[in-house]
C-alpha cells in the first residue's frame, strides 16, 4: 500500500512528456523519441505534458520548454490533452513563462484540453489566454493562428521526408512506436527467444525454414522488420549451429538468400526503400564490428562465401546482391 502510494506520487510529481513532430504522409504529432520518420516543426516547439499541472511539477514543464527553445522559435504549443486541472502554482508560473515568452515574440498555446480546463484558467488569472485565442481546441489550430500551415516546414536535414520515408514507414513506425528507444534491444530479444524456441529432437532443416521464413513467428511484421530480425539472427550464427547442427556457412546461405527474397518484394513496390534497407543494415554491422570485431569479421566472412554461392545458384540476384552489398 505505502509502495503504491509513493510510486503515485512519483509519477504526478514526473508525467510522462515529449516533444512531438510530424510525418510526411501520416495524420497528427507523434513523439520524436519514439518514431525515426517524425521531425520537429521547424520555430515550433510541440511539447506533450501527461498529467496535471501543479506545485510539484510545474518546474519540470517550465525547464522543458525553456531548454527547447532555439534562435528561430515563434511558438509554443503545449498538448494538453491530459491535462485536467492546474493549481494556483502552476496557473503563476505559466504567466511568468507566457511574459518571458511575449518578451522574444514567441506565442503560447494549450491546444486539445477539455473545455474545463479553460474554466480553471479563468478562475485563477490565466483568462486572458482563453480570451485571446490562446486556447485552442487542437494542435493545428494553435499552429494556424501563430501563422503555420499544414503541410509544415521541418527541421529535417535532407530535402525532403517524403523521399526518404520507405515503403515499410508503417510497419518501422508501429515497432518503434510499441518499444520506443528500446525498439532495437527488443529485436534482439526476439531472435534470442528464437534460438530458445528450437527443439533439439526435431527436424533440424525445418526449424530452419520455420525461422528464416517466418512461419509461425513474425505474424504482424513487415518485411523489412523480417530483415532486420534476419540481420540480428545472422549475429548468432554460432548458436543456431550448435542448436540445429547444421554448418553456420548453410544458415548463413539460407539466411541471405531469404535476406534478398524480402529485398525483391520490396524493392519492387519501392526501389528507394532498397538504400534505406542497406543503410539501417549497415549501422547494425557497424556497432557489432565496435562491440565485437571477431564476430563481425567472421560473419563477412561467411557472407562471402554465401554470396558466391547464392550468384551459382540464383543467379537472377546478381544485380541485387551487387545493389546491396556494394561499397
Amino acid at each position: 500500500m505505502i509502495l503504491s502510494f509513493i510510486s503515485l506520487i512519483l509519477n504526478v510529481a514526473n508525467p510522462k512528456r515529449s516533444f512531438l513532430g510530424v510525418i510526411e504522409g501520416h495524420e497528427g504529432f507523434h513523439s520524436l523519441e519514439r518514431n525515426t520518420y517524425a521531425y520537429p516543426v521547424r520555430g515550433a516547439v510541440l511539447y506533450r505534458f501527461s498529467g496535471n499541472l501543479y506545485f510539484a511539477n510545474i518546474n519540470i514543464f517550465i525547464s522543458d520548454i525553456e531548454s527547447a527553445l532555439k534562435d528561430d522559435t515563434r511558438v509554443v504549443v503545449v498538448d494538453s490533452g491530459a491535462v485536467c486541472n492546474i493549481d494556483i502554482t502552476a496557473a503563476d508560473r505559466i504567466a511568468e513563462l507566457k511574459k518571458l515568452l511575449d518578451d522574444r515574440g514567441i506565442k503560447l498555446y494549450f491546444a486539445s484540453h477539455i473545455g474545463s480546463l479553460n474554466d480553471r484558467f479563468r478562475q485563477l488569472g490565466l483568462g486572458s489566454m482563453v480570451e485571446e485565442g490562446h486556447c485552442r481546441r487542437t494542435i493545428p489550430a494553435a499552429l494556424l493562428d501563430a501563422g503555420f500551415t499544414a503541410p509544415y516546414d521541418t527541421e529535417n536535414d535532407k530535402e525532403s521526408v517524403k523521399e526518404e520515408l520507405p515503403v515499410r514507414s508503417f510497419e518501422r513506425l508501429e515497432f518503434e512506436w510499441a518499444f520506443g528507444s528500446a525498439a532495437d534491444e527488443e529485436m534482439e530479444k526476439y531472435a534470442e527467444k528464437l534460438l530458445v524456441s528450437i527443439n533439439s529432437s526435431g527436424n533440424a532443416e525445418e526449424q530452419l525454414t520455420g525461422i528464416i521464413n517466418a512461419d509461425e513467428n513474425w505474424k504482424g511484421m513487415g518485411e523489412l522488420d523480417r530483415e532486420e530480425l534476419l540481420v540480428h539472427l545472422e549475429s548468432h550464427l554460432k548458436e543456431l549451429s550448435e542448436k540445429l547442427h547444421i554448418s553456420e556457412e548453410r544458415i548463413e546461405e539460407a539466411i541471405e538468400l531469404r535476406k534478398l527474397r524480402l529485398a525483391k518484394s520490396i524493392g519492387v513496390r519501392d526501389p528507394k526503400a532498397l538504400k534505406t534497407l542497406r543503410e539501417h543494415d549497415r549501422r547494425f554491422e557497424k556497432s557489432l564490428k565496435k562491440h565485437d570485431s571477431k564476430l563481425y569479421e567472421k560473419l563477412l566472412a561467411h557472407r562471402r562465401e554465401a554470396l558466391d554461392n547464392l550468384r551459382k545458384s540464383n543467379p537472377e540476384f546478381t544485380d541485387l546482391i551487387d545493389d546491396l552489398y556494394k561499397h
